[in-house]
């Protein structure tokens, strides 16, 4: 079993009351780079990507997976307190740029 697995059984099983320690966007590290691991649960997106001060608030530079109905991105050289937004593609084709509904900080300088 992964590190996800049960993080995720719980939140399926509507018992995970921690899931903003999985889902949101957290600091980690992976093939020695660190950065910003986002994880977001959208069962009825056809396309998801975050956008941010990092990428230059653009939709295609940061695409999310999708494995369920879980999306998820690792993005080198996020910084804390940069700003994100998830954009997001409906099935029915409507473009929405969302805030992240597990974010621990919400700020939009001057």
């Amino acid at each position: 079993m992964s590190s996800k697995d049960l993080p995720i059984y719980l939140f399926r099983q509507g018992t995970n009351f921690e899931s903003y320690r999985f889902f949101g966007a957290h600091p980690e590290r992976r093939d020695g780079r660190d950065g910003f691991v986002f994880r977001l649960w959208a069962d009825h997106a056809a396309e998801i990507s975050v956008i941010g001060s990092f990428n230059g608030w653009n939709p295609e530079a940061s695409p999310m997976t999708r494995e369920g109905g879980i999306w998820e991105a690792f993005i080198p050289d996020v910084k804390i307190y940069d700003q994100y937004k998830y954009h997001i593609r409906s099935l029915s084709g409507e473009i929405l740029d969302k805030a992240d509904p597990f974010a621990f900080h919400s700020g939009w300088g001057t």
